[in-house]
């Protein structure tokens, strides 16, 4: 089924892929860099570069501050969420080493540990989860081995759109002496985060998502004292007469040109955010979901997947359609309504073999901080159009 114009305007609903709009800042941000400095940070003594490489280090605090951080040196810099699980993942593991991850997981987890398991490298537990995504720390410890290397968890699903208790799971884990890495890329710039009062020694997460800076843009927290084999070396544009990287991070984790244009505007996305407030963006989104899942919880045919009514979530709601399959639902909401969200397994096929619906999977539903209730008010109501023809 391939996609057609929309017969409408368009009104995006797939947030949890990207966000869209970004803030005005964010794309003058990018666009003045492009035109007016376009210079390599750190590779230059003129002032271009110099400013360049200023900047690069102001949003390297921003962001620090942002998630709690004790120094900007703990932030690496990367490609995006799928590249910082893969410098964790991939950094910390040795031969021999177990992993204990959850059903919830994206495949920027899943893969990347199938891929050590296959080779022999590693050995991998993956947890079951509750139908509403809930995970309980006695199934965590259930899955320990004494090879036990490394904790794996999702801060969000992004799917149903659980919480994970992290924290929680965090100090069971310090406890135990088990370094935790967390993937936060449904829940930065959702849900608040501090990685030293929550005790997460290593969290991956995205710049483009809820911190609605550009795509290319992520980063990888890494805790004082933990030291990751880099994923890739090359030039850093310091101490380049020696043929080894840096040892010190960040640096020892970026090597080659990094995405200047995407980190510039990922600093003016961090400078929206702290002056729109993440209380006020936070409440925004929540407001939009509980109003969606109000309107459409009435609708016959309708089945919503996640957390029962009452219990916190992301801005996240994956539905099924009864007499349809997700993709036919969303290609008649696009067509039909101008409405844009996805249908699949959303790279998370664990969580659909635990629904038993991994051949088609779910429509899922996403909303950010431009959306609005008139949005909303129109979603529902053409979901529910679809619906009673499908019922019907």
């Amino acid at each position: 089924m391939s996609p057609q114009p929309p017969k409408t305007e368009r009104l995006y609903l797939d947030q949890a892929s990207t966000s869209f709009p970004k803030p005005r800042g964010v794309v003058e941000a990018v666009v003045h860099f492009l035109t007016e400095n376009g210079s390599n940070p750190g590779r230059g003594s003129y002032s271009q570069s110099a400013l360049a490489a200023a900047e690069l280090e102001e949003t390297r605090s921003e962001l620090a501050a942002f998630v709690g951080a004790g120094k900007p040196e703990e932030i690496v810099f990367t490609l995006n969420a799928t590249d910082s699980l893969n410098l964790a993942i991939r950094g910390l593991l040795r031969q021999g080493d177990q992993v204990v991850t959850t059903v919830l997981e994206h495949n920027s987890v899943l893969r990347p540990l199938r891929e050590l398991e296959r080779r022999g490298e590693i050995g991998v537990t993956h947890v079951a989860a509750s139908f509403e995504g809930e995970i309980s720390i006695r199934s965590l410890e259930n899955a320990l081995t004494p090879k036990t290397r490394l904790l794996v968890v999702t801060h969000g699903s992004n799917v149903l759109g659980t919480i994970t208790p992290v924290e929680e799971i965090s100090a069971w884990a310090k406890a135990k002496g088990l370094p935790l890495l967390v993937d936060a890329a449904q829940t930065i710039g959702h849900l608040d985060l501090d990685v030293r009062e929550m005790k997460i020694p290593l969290l991956a997460a995205s710049g483009h998502k809820g911190l609605m800076g550009p795509q290319g843009t992520g980063f990888l927290y890494v805790e004082e004292g933990i030291l990751l084999r880099p994923l890739r070396t090359g030039g850093t544009g310091i101490a380049s007469a020696s043929m080894d990287p840096p040892d010190h991070p960040p640096l020892r984790y970026e090597a080659g040109t990094p995405n200047t244009p995407g980190i510039f505007g990922l600093g003016a996305a961090l400078q929206f955010l702290r002056e729109t407030s993440p209380v006020a963006v936070q409440q925004h989104e929540e407001d939009l979901t509980k109003d969606f899942l109000s309107q459409i919880s009435r609708i016959e045919g309708i089945k919503i997947h996640g957390p029962s009514w009452g219990k916190p979530r992301l801005p996240i709601v994956a539905v099924n359609v009864e007499g349809q399959t997700p993709q036919e639902t969303m290609f008649i909401l696009h067509t039909q309504f101008g409405i844009e969200t996805r249908h699949g397994l959303h790279c998370a096929p664990l969580v659909h073999r635990l629904l038993n619906l991994e051949e088609h999977g779910t429509l899922r539903f996403s909303f950010g901080y431009f959306n609005t209730h008139e949005e909303i008010e129109k979603a529902a109501k053409a979901l529910s159009l679809v619906a009673k023809t499908a019922v019907g």
